[in-house]
């Protein structure tokens, strides 16, 4: 169980280093014609679980605050003054990212937000978990 948990919290961790590179790299607009920015966000999750599977001495108390801390600088530098872009945006990336081409993007940002909340939650739980293990 705390395999999965800790997998489940480095994927988390890898969703928003993913999102925090799909940002800055969708503004390179030579790039963002040519490659989907947003399949980026799959392949960080998959790396954060892979990494939490094969490196068990990692200690991660508080790795996911600073890719929390970047994406909402990254969203005040590149959108300070355009709110419509603040809210279009993640929602856009999040659809891309996780093949939810099917919802519209006020869904997206409620599943968005919600996917926040719930990692979030996940990642106090776990370390939680991991301090009292020690």
């Amino acid at each position: 169980m705390n395999r999965i948990l800790r997998g489940a919290k480095f994927g988390f961790t890898g969703f928003i280093v993913g999102y925090i590179l799909a940002l800055v790299l969708g503004q390179w607009i030579w790039l963002d014609m040519r490659v989907n920015i947003a399949l980026i966000v799959p392949v960080c999750i998959l790396a954060g679980i892979g990494l939490a599977l094969w490196n068990q001495c990692l200690n991660s108390k508080f790795w996911l605050w600073i890719p929390e801390a970047i994406v909402c600088l990254i969203l005040l530098v590149l959108y300070w003054g355009r709110l419509d872009a603040i809210t279009v945006i993640p929602g856009i990336i999040f659809k891309e990212a996780l093949y939810l081409g099917f919802i519209n993007l006020d869904m997206a940002n409620i599943l968005l937000v919600l996917v926040l909340i719930l990692g979030n939650a996940l990642w106090f739980i776990n370390t939680a978990c991991e301090l009292q293990e020690k």
